[in-house]
C-alpha cells in the first residue's frame, strides 16, 4: 500500500506545476492570478531569479547549522536589517519556522521579562475577540476566532478577549473601558493585530486606538505585542502597519512576508528595554525551535528585504493599494451580495452580506465557498475570510495580490473579481440572520 498525504479541504485541487510573478499555472493548463499571495504570504510573486539564486547559493553553502552550536552570518545580517525598518526601538531579533512558532516564542519571551521584572504572577494574555495568531497551543489560546478552536477547546488557556460587543466596530472609548476592567497585575501582554486578517476581513481599528493602548501598558507595566505575520513586510503600504500610527510595540511578531514565500520564516524583534530585562537574567534565550535563525531561510529573507528595496516595493503597495481600494468599493456599490469593503494598502477584505437589512447571511448559503469557487472558474485566486465571525454567520474574502503586481494585473483581477461576483448572483432574501 503507497503512502497518501491527507486531504485539506473539501474540494478537488489542481495540481500546481509553476509559478511566474502574479500568475501560479496548473498542471491541467489553467492559469490563476494569484489574488490573495496564497495565504497571503507571496509578496514577491513566484518565480523570482535573484530570490532563487540567493536560495540556491545559501543551500550550497550552509543549508543548517542549529543555533546553539554556530553563529549564522545571514541571521546576523536580517536582525541587522529588520532592525533598521522596524519602528523605534524595536532592535533584537530571534527567527523561527512560522507565525505560529513566532506568537509562541513572543508568550516566552514576555513571561521572561515580567519574571525578570520579579512579576511572577504576570502569566496572562489579553488579545481581541476577532483574532488569529496561530494554530500551536499557546497561539491559539490567544486566538479569537471560534472555528479554528473547535475541537480543541479543553487544551487552550481561557485568555480574555477584548471586543466582545462591538468586534467589527471597537472604538477607542470601549477599548479603555474594558482595558481598564482587567487586572494588571496578572497580564503579561496583550496581543493585537495592528490590521486584521481573515479572521476579521482586514479590519482597521480606529484613529487613537494604538495610542490608548500603548499609553495603557506603560501606565500597568503591560506588554504590548503586535502580531504582523499577515500585515508586516509592506503589505500595508509601510514596512509594518504599527507604522501608520504614533505608537510602537514591545514586541512586534512577523511571517509570511519576510520570506516572500519562499520558504518557512517568521520572528519577533523587541524593543531594547525588553531585550535587556531578558538578557539580565542569563546573557542568552534558551527557547526557540530546530529551525530558529536557520541559515537557509534568514539568506531568503536578506534577498527578500534587499528586492523590496531594489524594487521600491512599500511605496508600490501604498500606490496601488490606494488603487484597488478604490476598485473594491466600486464592486461594493455594485454588488448587492457585497456588505463591507475594507482593508489596508494590499491587504483588504469584502465582507458578504445583506447590506439592506445590515446582517450576513445564514452560514448554510456557504457563501463564501461560492464565491472562492467562482473566482477559480474564472482564473483568480482568492482567501477565505469572516468565517462565522457574527455569531456563527459571516463570510467574506481576502484580496491581497502580490506586491509587485502592476496596475494592468490589478485591472485583470478586479475584472475577475466582478465575474466571480456576479456568477454568485443575490441570495434569497428571505434567509437573512437575525
Amino acid at each position: 500500500m503507497t503512502g497518501r498525504l491527507f486531504p485539506v479541504t473539501p474540494a478537488e485541487l489542481p495540481l500546481v506545476t509553476r509559478g511566474a510573478g502574479v500568475y501560479l499555472h496548473a498542471a491541467d493548463g489553467t492559469r490563476y492570478l494569484d489574488g490573495s499571495s496564497g495565504a497571503v504570504a507571496a509578496n514577491l510573486g513566484h518565480g523570482d531569479e535573484r530570490i532563487t539564486a540567493a536560495l540556491t547559493e545559501q543551500a550550497r553553502s550552509v543549508a543548517f547549522a542549529h543555533r546553539t552550536q554556530f553563529r549564522s552570518q545571514s541571521a546576523e545580517l536580517l536582525a541587522e536589517l529588520v532592525g533598521r525598518r522596524a519602528p523605534g526601538g524595536l532592535t533584537w531579533s530571534i527567527f523561527s519556522s512560522s507565525g505560529s512558532d513566532a506568537n509562541e516564542l513572543a508568550l516566552r519571551i514576555a513571561l521572561s521579562y515580567a519574571a525578570a521584572r520579579g512579576h511572577t504572577d504576570k502569566v496572562n494574555f489579553v488579545s481581541r475577540v476577532l483574532s488569529y495568531h496561530g494554530s500551536t497551543l499557546g497561539a491559539l489560546s490567544l486566538t479569537g476566532q471560534l472555528r479554528r478552536r473547535a475541537g480543541v477547546e479543553p487544551l487552550l488557556h481561557g485568555f480574555p478577549r477584548l471586543h466582545a460587543d462591538d468586534p467589527f466596530t471597537p472604538s477607542v472609548e470601549s477599548l479603555r473601558a474594558e482595558l481598564d476592567g482587567l487586572d494588571p497585575t496578572r497580564l503579561a501582554g496583550v496581543v493585537t493585530e495592528p490590521v486584521g486578517g481573515a479572521s476579521s476581513g482586514a479590519l482597521v481599528p480606529p484613529p487613537g486606538y494604538h495610542e490608548l493602548l500603548r499609553d495603557w501598558c506603560d501606565e500597568h507595566d503591560v506588554l504590548w505585542i503586535a502580531d504582523e505575520v499577515m500585515s508586516g513586510f509592506g503589505r500595508t503600504g509601510r514596512w509594518f502597519a504599527v507604522q501608520h500610527w504614533g505608537a510602537v510595540p514591545d514586541l512586534l511578531v512577523f511571517g509570511k512576508g519576510i520570506s516572500g514565500g519562499y520558504g518557512p520564516l517568521a520572528g519577533v524583534v523587541v524593543t531594547g528595554a525588553v531585550a535587556d530585562a531578558v538578557l539580565a537574567r542569563q546573557g542568552y534565550v534558551d527557547f526557540g525551535h530546530t529551525y530558529s535563525n536557520n541559515p537557509l531561510t534568514t539568506a531568503v529573507g536578506v534577498a527578500v528585504i534587499r528586492e523590496m528595496e531594489r524594487r521600491e516595493l512599500v511605496t508600490h503597495a501604498h500606490d496601488m493599494g490606494r488603487r484597488l481600494a478604490t476598485a473594491l468599493q466600486s464592486l461594493a456599490e455594485r454588488h448587492r451580495i457585497v456588505w463591507h469593503s475594507r482593508g489596508l494598502g494590499l491587504l483588504h477584505a469584502l465582507e458578504l452580506g445583506d447590506k439592506e437589512a445590515t446582517r450576513p447571511w445564514p452560514a448554510d448559503l456557504q457563501l463564501t465557498q461560492r464565491l472562492l469557487t467562482a473566482a477559480r472558474e474564472v482564473g483568480l485566486l482568492l482567501y477565505p475570510a469572516v468565517q462565522g465571525a457574527r455569531n456563527g454567520a459571516g463570510d467574506g474574502v481576502l484580496v491581497a495580490p502580490p506586491l509587485i503586481i502592476s496596475p494592468a494585473e490589478l485591472d485583470e483581477l478586479v475584472d475577475k473579481l466582478d465575474a466571480a461576483l456576479s456568477r454568485v448572483g443575490h441570495p434569497r432574501r428571505e434567509s437573512p440572520v437575525s
